[in-house]
């Protein structure tokens, strides 16, 4: 069988040749570091002995035990990485067998023989959405071949069809089959290496006290140990920095090369579609565990949480007018970046994977869009179930409950997250306008009652939603760019915006321009704004309802007005409760408490606690414990400081009250 080859850019052979000369640099450095540090032990251990030889007294020997001590610390020093275990973790993993999934490995055989290449050592399931290999590392693994395992995520089957999941694989083994994996994992063994040295000396540092221990005087001599084992990390450090980035820049060029064998070997309309829908479905997924993290006080859990997962995803997707095919959102790209209208691209030379835009644009030469009459992926593993289960237990392990909690069902699922979902949101007609837009303040003297020739589509339309989402990615690009400018230590030598590349020195004159974008949009929503105000006021009275047009009106412009100054008599009592994170005078601190009393703030924010809790529109919506807060904050005496000291419980109530009122 002829095997599946995809051809080496320029761009990958130039990284690769740089990642070869970063190891090659880190082997002459280390073993430039070797013989020096072998020469200072040779020499402290020559000097120490003269010392003991030569020199009688107590404070000599002392002296050249440390002397000898120093040469000895910094030479192991070196050495130490190779009594440290790298053996991948493989606690969140489950490895599963042929015997009892023979569907799922007959894939994985063939398409490894297909594309000439190794069939993975070890096959396991992990629980997350994502498809990874990975090997245990040692040092002898720059020298000989190191055997691959293949994971595979449980959130990744559940969400993917069996053809999407096969060119997932294949992707995968697009790694296994590259020469340069060898490269990546001299790079990946070489981190590891100076990763050691540098942040894991717990071990170390705990033996180096220990001998400080022993005398003052031979404590110094650790001290001076330390300080040459500083100056090695720094050299350390650089070499780390090296190497990352090449590393990083071989590693965007391994996925591109890995996409193409993955292409050819399957379709690149299949690859290219589960690069869609992985990071959507992801986000869904981290939905429904937050959704559980806010059942722990309720003391409610699911046994399976991917079923929940499958349903959220398709019942958002439909929300959001995506088709559902083969069971699954079929994803396109502006439904992913449809919220990211950012103009500002800087390429991040530590990502270790190019940008999805870039994926997909490679993936097209290699497309033939098709119909995919393939099942769930998940149909592939006879055990499924079982594993979801397995999986669900592992994420809610960790979490405490006060009792045995509740198995939500599915059902009950739905119609709680249903429930939740319809309070929360406003019809569809607005189109997520006002997720983004408060409606302005306008009065009803201000308008004509003539009618306008504009649809409530038009007012609501994703051109009108754009420049609410635009605002923002402006404002963000405008905060990255002065990060930039006012960052010496960020080195940037050019960036694109709006599709023109820059240099540093243009920033001033970009974020100039961004300010004017942001001045145009904001004059664009309140013109819109007043339109959809004249659009329901000329409704209302077509409708024969502009009394409760007006009456419905001036309750929202009055809860609106209510809420501002809410905020404010909250951010006013925060505000002198700031210097509680002070060190100060005891005086100074009495001082404060008496300003905070006589100014009025903690009375203001007590009146509006009490509000709160007893507020028919506000109550039902605090928890059981939250509740018993306030009530406590509003009912009990607060001195927050007496004797001295802060009264802890008053103060941690105090800042409490202040978070759940601004929920």
């Amino acid at each position: 069988m002829s095997h599946i080859t995809a051809n080496v850019s320029n761009k990958f052979k130039r990284s690769a040749q740089k990642s070869v000369f970063s190891i090659i640099l880190f082997i002459i450095v280390y073993i430039l570091l070797v013989i020096a540090s072998a020469i200072l032990a040779f020499y402290c251990l020559k000097i120490g002995l003269a010392i003991i030889t030569n020199v009688r007294g107590l404070w000599g020997i002392i002296g050249a035990i440390g002397l000898m001590a120093t040469g000895l610390i910094v030479f192991f020093f070196l050495f130490k990485f190779f009594f440290s275990n790298l053996k991948a973790d493989r606690s969140n993993l489950k490895e599963i067998y042929q015997e009892d999934e023979p569907r799922l490995f007959e894939m994985i055989y063939t398409l490894a023989e297909q594309i000439g290449t190794d069939k993975p050592k070890k096959v396991y399931l992990a629980g997350d959405v994502n498809a990874f290999v990975f090997y245990d590392s040692t040092f002898l693994s720059l020298f000989f071949p190191t055997k691959k395992n293949l994971a595979i995520g449980i959130g990744l089957v559940n969400v993917l069809t069996e053809n999407e999941l096969k060119a997932v694989i294949a992707h995968e083994f697009g790694h296994f089959s590259q020469k340069t994996m060898k490269i990546g994992s001299y790079i990946y063994t070489t981190n590891r290496f100076i990763h050691n040295l540098l942040y894991e000396n717990n071990s170390y540092g705990n033996a180096m006290q220990s001998i400080a221990n022993i005398h003052g005087l031979i404590a110094v001599f650790v001290v001076l140990s330390g300080n040459i084992i500083k100056a090695i990390q720094w050299i350390l450090r650089q070499l780390y920095q090296v190497l990352n980035i090449n590393h990083a820049a071989l590693s965007r060029e391994m996925e591109f090369h890995a996409d193409n064998i993955a292409a050819i070997s399957t379709n690149g309309y299949f690859l290219s579609n589960a690069l869609l829908r992985l990071p959507y479905a992801d986000g869904v997924r981290d939905r429904v565990l937050n959704y559980y993290q806010g059942k722990i006080e309720a003391n409610i859990k699911t046994d399976n949480i991917y079923d929940k997962s499958t349903w959220l995803l398709n019942f958002i997707a439909t929300e959001e007018n995506i088709a559902i095919k083969n069971g699954v959102p079929a994803i396109a790209l502006t439904d992913i970046t449809k919220l990211n209208l950012s103009k500002l691209n800087i390429e991040d030379q530590w990502a270790s994977h190019p940008r999805l835009e870039d994926r997909l644009q490679n993936l097209q030469q290699y497309s033939t869009p098709t119909t995919d009459d393939s099942e769930i992926a998940k149909y592939l593993l006879n055990h499924i179930e079982d594993y979801q289960v397995y999986f669900s237990e592992q994420l809610f392990q960790s979490v405490n409950y006060e009792k045995v909690p509740h198995i939500q069902s599915l059902d009950a699922f739905q119609e709680d997250y249903l429930s939740t979902f319809k309070r929360s949101t406003l019809p569809k007609v607005f189109n997520g306008y006002y997720d983004n837009i408060n409606p302005e303040n306008f009065e009803f003297d201000q308008f004509n009652n003539k009618e306008h020739e504009v649809s409530a589509n038009h007012l609501f339309s994703t051109d009108k939603l754009s420049l609410a989402t635009e605002m923002t990615a402006l404002a963000n690009d405008k905060e990255t760019l002065n990060f930039l400018l006012n960052n010496k230590e960020h080195r940037i030598k050019t960036f694109d915006y709006d599709g023109n590349k820059y240099k540093k020195q243009g920033i001033p004159e970009i974020i100039q321009q961004i300010d004017g974008q942001i001045e145009s949009n904001k004059e664009k929503i309140a013109q819109n704004n007043s339109a959809i105000f004249q659009y329901f006021l000329h409704k209302a009275i077509q409708n024969n309802q502009l009394e409760q047009y007006k009456e419905h009106y001036l309750a929202y412009k009055a809860l609106n007005q209510d809420i501002e100054e809410n905020i404010r008599i909250i951010n006013d009592y925060r505000s002198q409760l700031s210097f509680f994170g002070e060190t100060l005078e005891r005086q100074v601190i009495e001082a404060r408490l008496h300003q905070l009393r006589e100014s009025g703030a903690e009375t203001r924010f007590q009146a509006l606690v009490e509000k709160i809790s007893t507020d028919e529109l506000f109550a039902p919506l605090l928890k059981e414990d939250e509740k018993e807060l306030l009530d406590r904050f509003v009912n009990t005496g607060r001195a927050y400081f007496f004797d001295g000291a802060y009264m802890n419980n008053e103060v941690q109530d105090a800042i409490n009250s202040i978070n759940i009122s601004l929920m």
